[in-house]
């Protein structure tokens, strides 16, 4: 992600707040999330995103709030010790992500796996996109390319609950259906 120049901090703690405020008011079940993306801004530090990362916590009243772009697992470390209560981080500029059990003895309450996910509805989405392409919208023919049977049957996604490398209710979904 480019350096981007960030809000001052009364900017996004008076934000929050209202977000908080409005929340209270509304479901107190709903959760608010606070972001800090300090530690890649133009006119930030990491130092800055821990200071950041206490008052979302504290001032604002947040929830839960997640560090993005850490650069080592000693800035989790750091970030985890500033702030009580859910905490998380999104990969940023670490070289792989780390696991659960990584995530745990971190202290880390909340673990993001966005590419894994992503690749699973791309291979998806590249099928339908494929079927639709080629059967398309037809006279006397359903209009949607999933016709009247039901949802495509990704064969990229079946390979994949063969190979075990998709969730289990993936699996279940194509062992259901032969």
């Amino acid at each position: 992600m480019p350096a981007f120049p960030l809000f001052r901090s009364s900017q996004a703690i008076a934000r929050y707040r209202a977000a908080v405020d409005m929340k209270n008011e509304l479901d107190p079940d709903f959760v608010v999330m606070a972001q800090c993306y300090a530690r890649d801004a133009t006119n930030s530090s990491f130092d800055d995103s821990l200071v950041r990362l206490k008052a979302y916590k504290q001032e604002a009243g947040v929830d839960w709030v997640q560090l993005e772009s850490p650069h080592s697992v000693e800035e989790i470390k750091r970030a985890r010790a500033v702030v009580d209560g859910p905490f998380s981080f999104m990969k940023g500029k670490m070289p792989r992500y780390l696991t659960l059990e990584e995530h745990m003895a971190l202290g880390v309450n909340i673990a993001w796996f966005p590419g894994f996910t992503h690749h699973v509805l791309w291979a998806a989405l590249w099928d339908f996109m494929n079927d639709f392409q080629s059967r398309g919208s037809r006279r006397g023919r359903s209009s949607s390319p999933a016709g009247a049977t039901g949802p495509i049957r990704s064969r990229r996604l079946e390979r994949m609950a063969r190979e075990r490398r998709c969730s289990s209710g993936l699996k279940n979904f194509y062992s259901r259906r032969g």
